[in-house]
């Protein structure tokens, strides 16, 4: 296993847990084609902001893998924390959108936003 990581400190702390780890950039390795037999990428995706430079991280990813091999990522985006429903918040975003509102369409009558996550009490998903 080897860690790649554009933080110093992160570097650091990879290395402190015994991993083999160098600074360097998602769309630039110098590791050589067909390295590893995996590749995850987690953070490169949500961290760079241009669509150019996260193709470029996906090709890198590609390159270094061995034919067969598996490339892996995360990525976020603005509506991350509805995938969390225990995270801070999230039950309260989801809730709110219950409540109705001027920017609903009328296309869909009775339409609504559900919480259905951990805690939802009743068979509609309404919660306690």
């Amino acid at each position: 296993m080897a860690v790649v990581d554009a933080v110093e400190q992160h570097v650091r702390q990879a290395r402190d847990q015994g991993l083999t780890a160098t600074a360097g950039d998602a769309r630039q390795l110098t590791q050589g084609d067909c390295s590893f037999d995996a590749v995850l990428l987690l953070g490169p995706l949500y961290h760079l902001p241009d669509a150019a430079d996260r193709a470029r991280a996906w090709q890198e990813a590609r390159r270094v893998v061995r034919p067969g091999g598996v490339v892996a990522a995360a990525a976020l985006n603005r509506y991350a924390r509805l995938l969390d429903p225990g995270a801070t918040g999230a039950r309260e975003l989801l809730l709110r959108a219950e409540r109705p509102c001027s920017c609903r369409s009328s296309a869909v009558p009775g339409a609504r936003w559900r919480y259905r996550g951990p805690g939802a009490s009743d068979g509609e998903g309404r919660g306690p």
